[in-house]
This record gives C-alpha cells, structure tokens and sequence, in this order.
C-alpha cells in the first residue's frame, strides 16, 4: 500500500486463468483483489504490468469486474506500465483501452487517483 493504494505486480508473465498463471479461474482473480476493496476498504487500486507478456481474454474480462468493483466502492483501478506491444494492441482492439485509465509509471498512477 501506498498513499492508501493498493499496488498489485503480477509475478507471472503469462496471466492466463486456467494455464500460466496462479489463479484457477478469473473469479480466483477477482475474488483475490476484492479483498484489498472488501477487507483492507482499500477502494484504489494499481496493477503493474510491467513484467506481463501474455493476458488471456478470461483475464481481461476479470480485470474488468474488478474495475467495475472499484469504481461501485467509489474507487478507481489504473493499470500502469503496459509496455508489451501485444497487451497495447489487445486493449485497443477490445477497446477496453477506453474503459480503463492507464498511467506510464507508478507514480502517475497514484497521481491520477
């Protein structure tokens, strides 16, 4: 936590519920991350990408509820260094680039908290 911001790095570099990543299922994803909204009453939250190569489309339909948590908790979800060409084209093309806020860095991301 930082400035009341819950900071999130994914350890895997292929976020995909069912084979790379930790997660069994993209509720485990949700579930996980609804605890900094429901436990810690953390409403804001920012997911680093940095280090992600590959994020399955069960992945980004998670991300999306927990944007949609964040925001009912009167909070905000930013993702923050999405550098993967990959990643950026899968964004626009879902047009979820639109629907999230992204931030170059960390501290960017807490700025625009």
């Amino acid at each position: 936590m930082n400035d009341d911001v819950a900071i999130v790095k994914f350890v895997d570099k292929c976020i995909d519920m069912t084979v790379c990543g930790r997660w069994e299922d993209p509720e485990s994803f949700v579930f996980e991350c609804r605890g900094l909204l429901e436990i810690l009453g953390c409403t804001k939250i920012a997911l680093d990408f940095s280090d992600v190569k590959f994020f399955s489309s069960a992945a980004l339909g998670a991300t999306m509820a927990l944007h949609m948590r964040a925001i009912a908790a009167g909070g905000k979800l930013v993702l923050f260094q999405v550098v993967n060409e990959h990643l950026i084209e899968k964004f626009k093309i879902t047009r979820l680039n639109e629907r999230f806020f992204f931030a170059a860095t960390l501290d960017d991301a807490i700025a625009c908290m």
